[in-house]
């Protein structure tokens, strides 16, 4: 069957844009799965919404502030206007942020924030009940399988080329959109899914696509410590917001040390910490603030997962360390979504580069952008000419999607670019970085592995074309 859309991704972008195309369209979404492979059901802290129309130029001004002079001024304020108004239509339609006894919205504080703007739902599950709220209201069909291809054809995208158990089919729409997540599974040391692995980023590559700001990665200062999975759990700035403290092995309150507090934007706070674990310090996360019966209604996913790695409350002493989160570059889109140069494409979420992060997002503001630029992407498509008269057929995919090193070579990515394009970096360690993905060549890996391979370039490409500091991208001098 052809559609009139297809939407790459199972986050919150995809289903912003599935819930705010006409009912009457065909929608189809295309995914990995439905929850697993998206990172917006892991989103604890909540969605940064301005309190009032008093507070949009605040929340805009603290969003070009944490963006160190990189934001598009323009799309920054389309986030903060559209999503001030978006967000109190949700609040009608009946979206279950948390309430005080008196009924009145409460809100929370994150860094870099000047004012504790912050909504949240069911404590730290914000993520997850709007990606419930809007599952459950979008209208569309949706396959579980993995995109290995986009198909285009003279600037032109026709459908998208997907492995169903083993076997590629073409699926064919007026528009497809690009809602698949980031490539934070690409690092070592990560709080995204295991399935975000940039694949969508490079095959854009491969048709001369642009990616932009692929440098700018974002480290969240708080992940839990010691877990043997590749996935670190989450420890949401909230938490410092509240009033947890940062502290080393002693006890000491260390971040002051570094020129930083508790509330300082995330790439700043992150640099304190890896500095100081370099010097041989461990790090924790006090908890002892918050009372055993409130932290577990607040809090109760990190409640749970602390609990089952043995921790008991009160929580004094929780390990933590610095781990990938986001990243602020992408594909390149117009302010409207719509992939330059490539009629029929567009692309949202964390898989876009639409200018609001700029060199470091601001908190909370990832669950924003992903429902204000679905809702744009589908009111962009509602515009655009329906089905090509050049409508053309394209052959089904023969080559390999994996192959037998596929893991190691997604191990060695991961070292390389934890170690070379992490937190701190170097000119002579992205130059590292470069030569030694240019001997995973050598590996025989598939194609979904290549595509993620081009990615994991494209990061070291772009850092090492930036030869200054700015916002997340941080280097130090060295003698190499």
């Amino acid at each position: 069957m052809h559609n009139d859309v297809i939407i790459i991704g199972s986050g919150l972008a995809a289903l912003s844009a599935a819930y705010f195309l006409p009912k009457n369209l065909r929608v189809c979404i295309v995914s990995k799965d439905s929850t697993l492979a998206c990172n917006s059901v892991l989103a604890q802290g909540g969605v940064a919404c301005p309190i009032d129309e008093a507070d949009i130029d605040s929340h805009i001004e603290d969003t070009l502030a944490a963006g160190a002079g990189l934001c598009d001024t323009n799309a920054v304020k389309t986030l903060i206007t559209n999503g001030y108004e978006l967000m109190q239509t949700l609040i009608k339609l009946g979206m279950p942020f948390d309430r005080a006894s008196d009924g009145s919205l409460l809100r929370t504080k994150e860094a870099a924030h000047s004012r504790a703007r912050i909504l949240h739902a069911s404590g730290d599950q914000t993520g997850a009940k709007l990606h419930r709220f809007f599952s459950d209201r979008a209208c569309h069909t949706h396959h579980f399988g993995t995109v290995v291809d986009l198909l285009i054809d003279q600037n032109r995208c026709f459908g998208v080329s997907v492995l169903f158990d083993g076997e590629c089919v073409n699926l064919y729409a007026d528009h497809i959109v690009i809602a698949a997540g980031g490539f934070g599974a690409l690092y070592q040391v990560t709080t995204s899914s295991s399935a975000i692995l940039g694949q969508l980023h490079g095959i854009a590559s491969t048709y001369n696509i642009k990616l932009s700001d692929m440098h700018l990665t974002q480290f969240h200062p708080t992940a839990l410590a010691g877990v043997s999975a590749l996935q670190k759990p989450l420890l949401t700035e909230a938490l410092r917001g509240e009033g947890a403290t940062i502290t080393d092995e002693s006890g000491k309150q260390f971040l002051k040390k570094y020129g930083v507090d508790e509330l300082c934007a995330r790439d700043r706070v992150s640099r304190a910490i890896y500095k100081h674990q370099q010097d041989g310090h461990q790090i924790y996360l006090d908890l002892s603030n918050f009372e055993g019966g409130y932290f577990a209604a607040r809090f109760p996913t990190i409640n749970d997962c602390l609990q089952n790695i043995g921790l008991e409350p009160p929580y004094k002493a929780v390990p933590i360390s610095p781990a990938f989160h986001y990243a602020m570059g992408g594909i390149a889109v117009h302010l409207d979504t719509r992939v330059p140069n490539i009629d029929g494409l567009y692309a949202v979420g964390e898989a876009a580069r639409t200018g609001v992060h700029g060199a470091n997002r601001l908190a909370s503001n990832s669950l924003l952008e992903a429902l204000v630029f679905g809702r744009i992407a589908a009111q962009t498509i509602q515009c655009m000419p329906g089905r090509p008269e050049s409508f053309r057929v394209f052959d089904t995919r023969k080559e390999d999607c994996f192959n037998v090193d596929d893991r190691l070579c997604l191990e060695k990515i991961g070292e390389i670019l934890w170690k070379h394009a992490g937190i701190i970096r170097t000119i002579s360690g992205l130059k590292r970085a470069k030569n030694e993905l240019a001997q995973l060549d050598s590996l025989l890996i598939g194609r979904l592995m290549k595509m993620s391979l081009i990615t994991a370039n494209a990061i070291i490409d772009q850092a090492l074309d930036t030869p200054q500091s700015i916002g997340a991208h941080y280097l130090e001098k060295d003698n190499g």
